[in-house]
């Protein structure tokens, strides 16, 4: 177990002493996300994406992808895609994975070199080399919303996942990294989660890594 993801259960433990209806609320987000209930299916896998062996969607990963999503809805998280030729291979396929991020429209840069093991920090970079508009969504009813455009600065760089990621990651580079570009299997597009605030996490997983990390 990594320590995003200790972090992450840890805050789930924290959060139910505090309101033990988060517990049901965790279900209830895991059994919409198993009945494909949420209609951003881009933000869903670029929270997390579980291996074909391994598709138990945890209470621990329905209250992360619960925090991303709730997170998305009050403008906290900026989002745009980028268009690739196609979905990507396995993590081996070094050569050909790079091939197709080199077709990258012009003003981005994708160097992919994954990392073995779950602790590995993250599959390459992302590089955007222009001013680019994202979009900030904010949720003003149960059925309605808001948009604006939130600019990311040019030469800004931040983590790429490729394939299947951990929602611990996830929230560990929005925080971090104020962002992440994920390429999740089954997505001809790299789809980019910006932390719009500096502080949007400080309560999250990386404050935990953080303590535990921190000298005694």
């Amino acid at each position: 177990m990594t320590e995003h993801e200790r972090a992450l259960k840890e805050m789930f433990y924290e959060a139910i002493q505090e309101n033990p209806q988060m517990a049901a609320t965790a279900a209830e987000a895991r059994n919409h996300i198993l009945d494909g209930d949420f209609y951003l299916r881009d933000v869903v896998d670029a929270a997390f994406q579980k291996w074909e062996r391994d598709k138990e969607i945890t209470l621990f990963d329905a209250f992360g992808f619960a925090l991303v999503w709730a997170y998305y809805h009050c403008g906290d998280i900026a989002y745009c895609t980028v268009p690739l030729p196609s979905g990507p291979g396995p993590d081996r396929e070094i050569t050909h994975n790079q091939s197709i991020l080199d077709q990258l429209p012009k003003g981005f840069r994708a160097e992919y070199s994954p990392e073995r093991g779950r602790g590995a920090d993250d599959d390459g970079t992302f590089t955007i080399e222009r001013n680019i508009g994202l979009w900030r969504t904010f949720r003003t009813g149960e059925h309605e919303q808001r948009e604006e455009t939130w600019f990311f600065k040019e030469d800004h760089t931040i983590a790429l996942e490729v394939g299947t990621t951990s929602v611990s990651k996830t929230l560990y580079h929005l925080r971090c990294g104020r962002g992440v570009a994920r390429w999740p299997y089954g997505h001809n597009k790299i789809i980019v989660l910006a932390g719009v605030k500096t502080n949007v996490f400080d309560n999250a997983v990386a404050e935990h890594v953080r303590k535990k990390e921190a000298p005694q």
